[in-house]
């Protein structure tokens, strides 16, 4: 019976070892666990209403990973060149074109305390908001900022996009 005992106690602790080397694999290695979103940002010009465009300012987000992920903020701001403004370095920005004017600054979810939105393995979200551009807007650049998960991890989305004529 002794041999038994022994075949037993060397299939557990084997078994043991092979669980936890799975786990180790799945969440260490590959980091299974860790948030693996997808966010871009771009805006839909609607039309024209009087002298301004009505646009969409869009935040794009889809969850390439396995698990969901909690988002408490998701931020962005708008700014635009116009006609006839100089285009200057800013040194703030590694040495981009500065644009100078903002436009808006929002928040795709609403402004209610504890709001956030929840997005599950293999789906997309797609938020608006609805704005003007002034007419004399040449180029719109668009940030977008999102929060995810538990320890305040963040990625950030930009785009510049030319206003149509």
């Amino acid at each position: 019976m002794d041999i038994l005992n022994l075949i037993e106690s060397i299939l557990t602790i084997l078994g043991i070892s092979v669980g936890g080397g799975w786990a180790f694999w799945k969440f260490v290695v590959h980091r299974e666990a860790h948030p693996r979103i997808e966010f871009s940002v771009d805006v839909n010009f609607v039309g024209k209403q009087g002298d301004e465009w009505l646009v969409e300012v869009l935040g794009l987000m889809e969850n390439k990973g396995n698990v969901p992920h909690k988002m408490t903020n998701l931020e962005f701001d708008l700014k635009y060149l116009k006609t006839g403004d100089k285009l200057a370095e800013n040194e703030k920005f590694g040495g981009q074109i500065d644009i100078k004017h903002v436009l808006k600054e929002g928040s795709w979810l609403p402004s209610v305390e504890d709001v956030y939105t929840r997005l599950y393995p293999g789906l997309s979200i797609r938020y608006n908001f609805i704005y003007k551009v002034p007419g004399d807007a040449t180029f719109l650049l668009i940030h977008g900022l999102l929060d995810y998960g538990n320890k305040g991890e963040q990625t950030r989305a930009d785009r510049l996009v030319k206003v149509p004529n």
